[in-house]
């Protein structure tokens, strides 16, 4: 089977969408929403989309409403369903353009935390993070957290 053809998307729109999610993610203090999700989520449109809008949403509320975080044409390519290749008996299959896409929002996601005071626990740990959780034959496991127990407060895990 042939894929389509299409252009990259615009470097430029990734790395401010990237910034943005970058900003969300080192803001994150209660646990949810930070770089394995996102990274686990880039696999499958489905999970994309459900970040991409949870995103949107922590976004434009901490921003006042006076800005988005991407708009409709980069979520359509993101969240877009990449058709699954048959076994071509070994032959090399050129990159998907939407994965192709995601992968560069990861990379300028990397790119953007790279020049921020946020970091993970370790250097060795987010490149092993990354590694594990973005191969082919990965299986998915997200550490947990448990939140702090206070009464009254609620969390995002309670809406799952």
């Amino acid at each position: 089977m042939t894929l389509p053809k299409r252009p990259d998307h615009d470097i430029t729109q990734l790395r401010e969408v990237a910034d943005r999610i970058a900003t969300l993610i080192q803001r994150n203090v209660e646990g949810t929403g930070g770089l394995p999700r996102l990274v686990d989520a880039l696999k499958q449109s489905g999970q994309i989309a459900d970040l991409l809008i949870e995103y949107s949403v922590r976004w434009f509320n901490d921003n006042h409403g006076e800005s988005i975080l991407l708009g409709p044409e980069l979520y359509w390519l993101l969240t877009e369903t990449v058709p699954h290749e048959e076994d071509g008996g070994g032959s090399e299959v050129d990159c998907h353009p939407v994965t192709r896409t995601r992968q560069m929002l990861l990379i300028c996601v990397l790119e953007k935390l790279s020049t921020r005071p946020w970091r993970p626990e370790t250097a060795e740990d987010a490149a092993a993070l990354v590694k594990h959780r973005y191969s082919n034959n990965a299986m998915p496991v997200l550490p947990t957290r448990q939140p702090a127990e206070v009464e009254g407060v609620i969390t995002t895990s309670q809406f799952t």
